[in-house]
């Protein structure tokens, strides 16, 4: 679990301490911590939720179709006519 000090002042999860504007890595023994609570009741702490992984490749980009027409694919797609 990822938190974020928000607060103006140094907080502490056991030997951990976390500067104001810091964010922590905090293992699965603070999950259910009674002072985890009471900070992020008091508005001392955000708790970032991780995004699942997605299952899609890296720096891999989805092509447009052959039927698109794009002005990287046509040239003439920029030109304008006056008629």
């Amino acid at each position: 679990m990822t938190i974020k000090n928000t607060s103006n002042k140094i907080i502490g999860f056991g030997t951990v301490s976390v500067l104001p504007g810091a964010t922590c890595e905090l293992g699965k023994e603070f999950d259910s911590s009674p002072i985890l609570v009471t900070y992020k009741g008091m508005g001392f702490i955000e708790v970032i939720e991780k995004k699942p992984a997605s299952t899609s490749k890296q720096g891999k980009s989805k092509k447009p179709d052959g039927d698109e027409k794009t002005t990287e694919n046509n040239p003439d797609a920029n030109e304008t006519t006056s008629e």
